[in-house]
């Protein structure tokens, strides 16, 4: 098998290109001149939380060399939630002039369908770490018993990234559904706006590390 790269060194090189992305997105949203620029770069973020997990379940089954009973067409529906999210959003402010979307946000009408997308966001992605706890102790096609436990023991680091993320996805929820009964919910928004940067930052992070620990492996 040498000279062969594992499938599971691209798909994480790819991510960390998406995650890359996702950050010049983020940054955009809170630089001013560039968000008059770009302003649909705005709804990014959002979308990339429904395509998250599922490549993490992909990269755990190829990385582990998974022996599961998948149909060829099973890892796709992962992606189904996020592709009818990204349609959505594109038929709902594709056809939008910028002048009009930069009105839309500062009006605080997107703040419904954030609101909607991270209570799904969450469910799902709950969902797909289950998913991913339960696959990677499945029987792996390697043969040599030291291998297959450093990747194990990658892929368990990479859960505890994971557990961390959903853990204060879980919370901002719980904050916005009690700050939302307060009038006050003005002063306590940065609070809401730190958890999210800090639950993107650990998933960022936390891909990074994986990709590094991955490329150490000596075999």
């Amino acid at each position: 098998k040498s000279g062969k790269t594992n499938p599971s060194i691209r798909l994480m090189a790819f991510w960390l290109i998406v995650l890359g992305i996702e950050i010049f997105a983020r940054a955009i949203v809170f630089n001013r001149a560039a968000f008059q620029a770009m302003p649909k770069l705005f709804v990014l973020p959002g979308q990339l939380m429904y395509y998250c997990i599922p490549i993490y379940i992909i990269f755990t089954k190829s990385f582990l060399e998974l022996k599961l009973n998948w149909k060829p067409y099973t890892k796709y529906l992962l992606f189904l939630p996020g592709i009818c999210y990204s349609m959505f959003l594109l038929i709902r402010f594709g056809p939008m002039d910028n002048e009009s979307f930069i009105h839309y946000v500062q009006a605080l009408k997107y703040e419904q369908i954030q609101k909607i997308s991270t209570i799904v966001g969450f469910i799902f992605n709950a969902l797909m770490l289950v998913i991913i706890g339960r696959i990677s102790s499945k029987k792996s096609l390697v043969k040599d018993k030291e291998l297959i436990r450093q990747k194990k023991g990658i892929i368990n680091v990479l859960l505890v990234f994971l557990i961390i993320a959903i853990a204060l996805w879980g919370t901002i929820l719980l904050l916005g559904i009690y700050f939302s009964s307060l009038e006050s919910m003005e002063t306590y928004r940065f609070v809401l706006h730190f958890l999210s940067d800090s639950m993107w930052f650990i998933i960022a992070f936390g891909g990074l590390t994986i990709g590094i620990l991955t490329l150490s492996l000596p075999k």
